[in-house]
This record gives C-alpha cells, structure tokens and sequence, in this order.
C-alpha cells in the first residue's frame, strides 16, 4: 500500500507539478500524525526553502560534514534572499516533529 499519493497536473504556464496527499489512515494514529504533521508543514513553507532543506537533509544522510555547505556549492542561485536562512528554519521546524532526521550542525 502507498503511503503517499501522488497526482501529477499541468499548471496554466505548461509546467508540471504534483500534488501530494495521504491515504486513508492505515498506520497508528501517531505515526499518521507525524506524517501528517511533516506534510502540512511542508505545504505551509516556501517551495525554493523546501528544496533547500530537503537537499541539506539528503546530504546529511548521505554522510556529508558539512550539508549547508554542500547545498550553498550546488544550489548557489537559490541560496540568495535568505533563502537559506529560511531553509535552515524549517529544516529544525522538521526535527521537531520528528526527530527520526539528522542533526545538521553548522
């Protein structure tokens, strides 16, 4: 069974994006409410400050030292207008809902 579902639409530009939801609970109530949890906070954030976060995160995983870093090196361009900064907010908005995330220190 999916966890998350995904619909793909073509917006008026031409561009494709996705819209993501969550199938009937099939999981224990908490475990449902982090989830749930994590994706209204992702939905509530900044689309470039999301990418920027979820990039930190895959290289933290990815046993990088130093994953801001990383993220400034590859995604220079979107790291502008605090970016950035924001993107390190919701990162430890994340951790708090579930703490199953690396640490990323600075």
């Amino acid at each position: 069974m999916k966890t998350i579902c995904e619909k793909e639409e073509r917006a008026n530009w031409g561009g494709l994006y996705s819209i993501y939801t969550l199938p009937e609970p099939c999981y224990p109530s908490t475990e449902l409410s982090v989830r749930t949890q994590l994706a209204q906070a992702a939905a509530r954030s900044d689309t470039i400050a999301l990418e920027l976060a979820v990039t930190a995160a895959y290289f933290a995983a990815n046993g990088k030292d130093s994953p801001w870093q990383e993220v400034e090196t590859h995604k220079p361009e979107k790291v502008k207008d605090r970016r950035l900064d924001e993107a390190k907010k919701l990162y430890e908005t994340f951790r708090s809902i579930s703490c199953d995330l690396p640490e990323i220190r600075e």
